[in-house]
């Protein structure tokens, strides 16, 4: 009888052990499946001239194409094989569409960026796109599907929320723009709404030191001088006798005491001119901070396309979802980005009419809050509606702590300020055009710190 069992035992332990085995291999498979394609020769529709991709031993791809749009498809077809997971959750971060994809638990998340309305603006910055440009958006969207259905299996991300990858759309890519300003300079919204309670309930001379528009160990941009400090006296501001909503001095300082400490961001960048440098050119480092992410934010990449009589070749990191070198070298120019952290938005207080809140005044005169209408689609449950308000400045963002009535004015609400003018500096020749083409690139705002062959340096916004 023991050995009966102990046969039986060896049995069912082999048959776990067997389905273990073929469960891991089945796995392994599939994953292997949504792995790109690193070998061989793939047929692209709609590429001008052969274009060829190796890779170094890091994986980081070297694309040799006939044009510049040859390249874009290219890079969007490597995009679509390596990222297209990270770039689908970009363009619905930025879109308000989350919740499709994930369920209810983001259904929140995405009514509140809804507000922004970024998929109408990317359709109609869309329709005032340089013909170029658009080409290029094209070429790019259609290489990033490309790739994506070159895959044996799809992502395994899809496989893991049973879900099917919706196609790339070139309008996407502008998405991919918006999701940066998200990250990069929306935090500027809720410090307006920080400064305008702070001015309407700290005392006006207590408000003035806490807020100092600059002081006298920084270089302005503008021409007239920066006002300096002024430290209030007791007889101005005496902390001890002021509250706020039953706080006083002392519980907020205890309050103070007990939040822990955090470093605060920033990103770094350097250049060091000609003149420094044993070869006569200038030399540019930089450190972008973002938050670390699986995989990383950046996607290295060299590509290489004809121009004039030679070849343009450029180095450097792309963002996945767009084609556009955003960091690195053309060979005669260098350039990087850190966060500018300035002023991008504002909290427009509204004067309402007594008893309607819907009407509002403008310089024109009296004008109604409109209406529009947007629909969340969510996995697994019913589609939510939501109703914004608009008004001329920007949607409408809530109330302040006095109950006053606010719209949002944030830059990248203007249809100008997403565009693919950043490709313009994969051609500037020095930071001369560098400069001339930094209010205009279309991406949030950055600090331009960039360095040439010829020795010469600059910084800008």
């Amino acid at each position: 009888m023991r050995k009966r069992w102990r046969r039986l035992l060896l049995i069912v332990l082999a048959v776990v052990v067997g389905l273990a085995l073929l469960v891991l291999l089945t796995g392994t498979l599939v994953l292997r499946g949504s792995l790109a394609q690193l070998d061989g020769t793939i047929p692209l529709e709609g590429l001008l001239d052969e274009v060829t991709v190796t890779r170094d031993a890091l994986g980081v791809p070297d694309i040799q194409a006939g044009s510049r749009q040859d390249a874009a498809r290219a890079l969007g077809y490597l995009h679509g094989q390596d990222r297209f997971f990270q770039m689908d959750l970009q363009r619905r971060s930025a879109a308000g569409e989350l919740a499709a994809l994930l369920g209810p638990a983001l259904l929140a998340t995405d009514r509140d960026t809804r507000r922004h309305r970024f998929r109408t603006r990317a359709e109609q910055a869309m329709l005032v796109m340089p013909s170029r440009d658009l080409d290029l958006l094209l070429a790019y969207a259609d290489g990033v599907n490309a790739g994506l259905d070159n895959l044996r299996v799809r992502p395994f991300e899809y496989l893991l929320l049973r879900a099917k990858p919706e196609h790339w759309q070139p309008e996407d890519t502008l998405l991919t723009l918006y999701a940066m300003y998200l990250d990069l300079t929306f935090s500027s919204v809720h410090e307006e709404r920080q400064l305008g309670m702070a001015r309407d309930h700290l005392p006006e001379a207590l408000f003035r030191f806490l807020t100092p528009q600059g002081h006298r160990w920084e270089a302005p941009l503008q021409d007239t001088p920066v006002p300096g400090v002024v430290i209030p006296d007791s007889s101005a501001v005496d902390v001890r006798n002021w509250t706020f909503k039953g706080r006083t001095y002392q519980g907020f300082r205890a309050f103070l005491d007990s939040v822990s400490r955090h470093d605060s961001s920033g990103s770094n960048n350097w250049a060091v001119a000609g003149k420094l440098t044993g070869h006569g050119g200038a030399l540019l480092a930089n450190d972008m901070h973002l938050a670390h992410g699986l995989p990383n934010i950046w996607y290295r990449a060299c590509m290489s396309w004809p121009e004039g009589d030679g070849t343009r070749t450029v180095v450097g990191v792309t963002l996945p979802g767009t084609p556009i070198l955003v960091v690195g070298s053309n060979g005669q120019l260098a350039w990087g980005f850190t966060n500018s952290y300035g002023d991008w938005s504002d909290l427009v207080q509204l004067e309402t009419a007594p008893g309607d809140s819907t009407q509002y005044l403008t310089p024109d005169g009296w004008r109604e809050t409109t209406l529009v209408r947007e629909t969340v689609a969510v996995k697994g449950a019913a589609p939510d509606t939501l109703w914004l308000e608009q008004t001329v400045w920007g949607p409408i963002w809530g109330t302040d702590t006095l109950g006053r009535r606010l719209a949002l004015r944030w830059t990248p609400h203007d249809l100008v300020t997403v565009n693919l003018n950043l490709g313009h500096l994969e051609t500037a020749k020095n930071v001369q055009e560098a400069v001339a083409l930094a209010g205009n690139l279309g991406i949030p705002q950055q600090n331009l710190v960039c360095a040439d062959d010829q020795g010469q340096i600059a910084w800008t916004i």
